[in-house]
């Protein structure tokens, strides 16, 4: 491993790391912190009480694979053997997406040290431990170069279970895998695309008709859509973050000569998770490793020609500085696109720092 790769492992691991002990901190304070006034957290989040839905106790509800495949353990070993994956999942993902984004395109190292240093990217993941978007990020990974391998059925049956793991794998990974399949990049046809769907699509309908919700199997009884509401702050806020970090993937796809094609716009209908839910940190996040997947798709797929503009270069260090910085201007950058911000100052006060 070369000395800069080293750096970015060190880099990503030290920000993931503070991510997860800002979550979790609830396992280390002593139990006397935890009652103080001020403190929100659980010891753990509640985020392992999904792997105790299973279709064995519960039927059909959604979310229920892996706690399904995961129940003759006890409830210890489960949990281990779930941080195990996850944490396999993560460094998996990052490994090849990073190696591929540095040594097949321009200035790779730009959005590798993007992710590691925005409050959206290694700190959020750590934050967001526990959530099976890690699974499905490696799920991600595989479909795409099995398409770029023309291996088709197995992405068939993978997007079922990635369906199965979380149905908001629908929004964010489906059109990034089909993407490609209907780019001019690679010679598919929308029969093959089609194809590809048919059992994935039954899986989900039949989630949505017959599954209940696992948030209801677990006692919180909540709806298909999960209504919330905005302030005028937040509606200023998140469409300006987005746009921001729209704004820097252009710049890097001319950077790179690519083309915003079908395969670059597919990242953007993960947008659709805020009908959903209100977990703005994790769709925002869920958006941003969506880009590096399409960037990483593109330098699979695409050609690169022409030489660099200079006026992009230009501009690019500066963009990367603002978006960076971004996410602490405003109540959405310290209580939801930095969660983590929030455990620290309760932290703070709860020893009267």
């Amino acid at each position: 491993m070369t000395i800069k790769k080293q750096v970015y492992l060190f880099l990503f691991l030290g920000f993931f790391s503070l991510g997860f002990f800002l979550q979790n901190i609830g396992l280390i304070l002593p139990a006397k912190y935890l009652n103080s006034p001020g403190t929100t957290w659980d010891i753990i989040n509640g985020m392992y009480s999904w792997l105790n839905v299973s279709y064995l106790e519960f039927g059909i509800v959604r979310r229920a694979l892996i706690g399904t495949v995961l129940s003759p353990l006890i409830e210890i070993h489960r949990y281990v053997l779930f941080s195990l994956l996850t944490l396999i999942s993560i460094l998996t993902v990052c490994f090849y997406l990073g190696k591929q984004i540095q040594n097949e395109t321009k200035k790779g190292y730009l959005l590798i040290l993007l992710f590691i240093f925005s409050p959206l990217g290694a700190m959020n993941l750590g934050w967001m431990f526990g959530r099976f978007e890690a699974i499905n990020f490696l799920i991600m990974l595989v479909c795409i170069n099995l398409v770029v391998r023309k291996k088709l059925i197995y992405v068939s049956v993978l997007l079922a279970i990635g369906t199965l793991i979380h149905e908001a794998f629908v929004f964010y990974a489906w059109p990034l895998i089909l993407a490609p399949m209907l780019s001019r990049s690679l010679s598919y046809s929308y029969k093959n695309a089609i194809a590809v769907l048919i059992l994935p699509s039954v899986v989900a309908f039949y989630l949505l008709v017959f599954g209940n919700s696992a948030a209801d199997a677990l006692g919180a009884y909540r709806g298909l859509i999960h209504l919330g509401t905005f302030s005028a702050i937040d509606i200023l806020v998140i469409p300006a973050y987005i746009l921001s970090l729209a704004y820097l993937h252009v710049k890097y796809l001319q950077l790179n000569n690519y083309d915003f094609d079908i395969i670059s716009f597919s990242p953007y209908l993960s947008l659709m998770l805020f009908i959903f839910g209100i977990d703005y940190y994790r769709w925002l996040t869920i958006l941003f490793v969506c880009i590096i997947f399409s960037v990483y798709t593109q330098s699979l797929v695409s050609k690169k020609e022409g030489q660099e503009s200079t006026y992009i270069n230009g501009i690019f260090p500066l963009s990367l500085v603002l978006f960076v910085g971004f996410p602490f201007l405003g109540p959405v950058g310290v209580e939801f696109a930095f969660p983590a911000f929030s455990d620290f100052l309760i932290l703070f006060r709860t020893f009267n720092l």
